[in-house]
């Protein structure tokens, strides 16, 4: 699919890291909040999350939004995921895992089809 911008909710330092490995390829958009997100939201964009965010609000909105498809960016601290983190990968508009800035542009631009298939093959 072929997308106008990417959006994404993530936390400040993520941000940096998105902002860098965009380097002005494609227009990028960061919301400041939950409610600005959903606000921002148009079928043609890419969304990415940060994999800290998910929870039973972020749940809902993958259903509600089920044309769009999300996207988690990879949570770099150990941590023990919750039952919502765990269960956001049932959503069949969610890509299955949590990704570096890298490979989520990559994903964006085409270079990485399937980041689900590549993480398979690679680890």
């Amino acid at each position: 699919m072929k997308y106008k911008r990417m959006l994404c909710w993530v936390r400040p330092q993520e941000k940096k890291e998105i902002e860098k490995a965009v380097n002005g390829q494609f227009p990028l958009v960061f919301a400041k909040n939950y409610d600005d997100f959903i606000s921002q939201i148009f079928s043609d964009d890419y969304l990415v999350v940060s994999f800290k965010r998910v929870n039973k609000k972020i749940q809902q909105l993958v259903k509600e939004f089920n044309k769009n498809t999300f996207v988690f960016f990879e949570i770099k601290e150990k941590y023990i995921m919750t039952s919502s983190q765990f269960h956001i990968f049932d959503e069949q508009n969610t890509i299955t895992g949590q990704y570096g800035a890298d490979e989520i542009v990559n994903n964006y631009l085409g270079i990485i089809p399937d980041l689900w298939k590549m993480r398979l093959n690679h680890d």
